[in-house]
């Protein structure tokens, strides 16, 4: 008898699911090795995953959550704010933006970034991601932190927060659709 056959149907479409976003990644992860796309970086990829609004706030609205992956053989370093704890919490920042494709001007705009300088007694440190290790980089509730229905988004990750350079982006997607439609620009 198959190990799965005592699954019941939940089980088994969790199992599904997760099955799919596995061979979302390694396609992903394929086509950054072999095609050289652009929101391939050489130093790992920025996923998007999106799920139902967690906090009720916005039930139309969903979170958006890019997942930096080290797919490399080496480790990959990002400067990060480590917030110290109590009252203001104690996440960790990246220096992760969210641009918005302007179609008219054919451009990408920045619409959302994490401002460091509103958090009080906070430290930067860098955070060394291991070979294969996947780290959150990124999570916006869109539409309702920014954009509207049928924008065209994508997630850029600096490496460092005092300079730009050289941004992991995410493969462009849009705001309520799945996949992305011919609203976003093709990447090259």
């Amino acid at each position: 008898m198959c190990a799965w056959a005592h699954l019941n149907f939940e089980e088994w479409g969790k199992m599904k699911a997760l099955q799919f976003i596995i061979a979302n990644i390694l396609v992903i992860l394929l086509m950054c090795e072999s095609a050289g796309l652009s929101f391939c970086a050489e130093h790992g990829v920025l996923i998007v995953e999106d799920s139902p609004d967690p906090t009720g706030l916005s039930p139309s609205s969903k979170l958006y959550m890019a997942t930096f992956i080290n797919n490399t053989k080496s480790d990959i370093v990002l400067e990060a704010v480590q917030m110290p704890g109590g009252y203001v919490g104690s996440g960790t920042f990246y220096n992760c933006l969210l641009e918005q494709w302007d179609e008219k001007k054919k451009v990408w705009h920045v619409i959302r970034r994490v401002d460091v300088a509103r958090f009080v007694e906070t430290s930067r440190k860098m955070i060394t991601i291991k070979p294969k290790s996947r780290e959150e980089a990124c999570r916006y509730l869109l539409p309702y932190d920014a954009g509207s229905p049928g924008s065209c988004m994508r997630f850029r990750l600096e490496r460092l927060w005092k300079k730009e350079g050289s941004p992991i982006l995410s493969a462009p997607f849009v705001v309520g659709e799945k996949p992305a439609s011919s609203k976003c620009p093709r990447e090259e």
